[in-house]
């Protein structure tokens, strides 16, 4: 990087903070849990960009997702009504399936990264 001033393992901690706050926005029955990791996530984004030397997007990372989207779907979820019942009218049986699927996609997307001799 120009500069000199890029850490790996900073990175990598940020990457692995980023997937597990995308994990929470979509594993967390709650709804209002899955809002929070949301915004926990864009942070992580804006730290990402941060430590890609471009402070000028992880501000407008910040200002944009963070303090405008994140809040807007907070209160929509607060606005909406409370849905009541039991939890298998909300969560079907595929989602096994769908979280193999999931991480068979991203091993292989890990695989083929790994694996490309970039310059």
């Amino acid at each position: 990087m120009p500069g000199g001033d890029f850490h790996p393992w900073y990175f990598a901690v940020v990457a692995v903070w980023i997937l597990v706050c995308g994990l929470g926005v979509v594993l967390f029955k709650k709804i209002m849990y899955s809002a929070i990791a949301m915004v926990f996530c864009f942070l992580g984004v804006a730290f990402a960009y941060a430590l890609l030397n471009s402070p000028l997007v992880a501000i407008i990372q910040i200002l944009v997702y963070v303090g405008a989207i994140s809040i807007v779907v907070i209160f929509a979820i607060m606005l909406t009504e409370v849905q009541t019942g039991k939890l298998e009218l909300f969560f079907n049986r595929q989602t096994a399936v769908a979280a193999v699927a999931a991480l068979l996609g991203a091993a292989i997307l890990a695989a083929v990264s790994l694996s490309a001799n970039i310059g």
